[in-house]
């Protein structure tokens, strides 16, 4: 991922974070996880994790209804 694209999504995620309902952390390195795990109080809305093998309900989790059963479980 380039710097400036990087620098974009950053300013999109800081002016949008009030309104985030949730972030699906899609990803198979443990510490991301982890991190995910640790920083989630900061985060306004519902964070969830999965592995890459999961993408699909990742996808399906986000663009859904965010369901609020399990979503601060891994």
């Amino acid at each position: 991922m380039a710097v400036g694209a990087m620098w974009d999504d950053f300013r999109l995620g800081v002016t949008r974070y009030p309104h985030w309902e949730g972030i699906a952390v899609v990803t198979d390195l443990d510490w991301i996880r982890h991190a995910a795990d640790i920083f989630r109080f900061l985060v306004p809305g519902h964070v969830r994790s999965f592995q890459m093998a999961q993408s699909r309900e990742a996808r399906d989790w986000i663009s859904g209804s965010l369901n609020t059963a399990g979503t601060r479980a891994r």
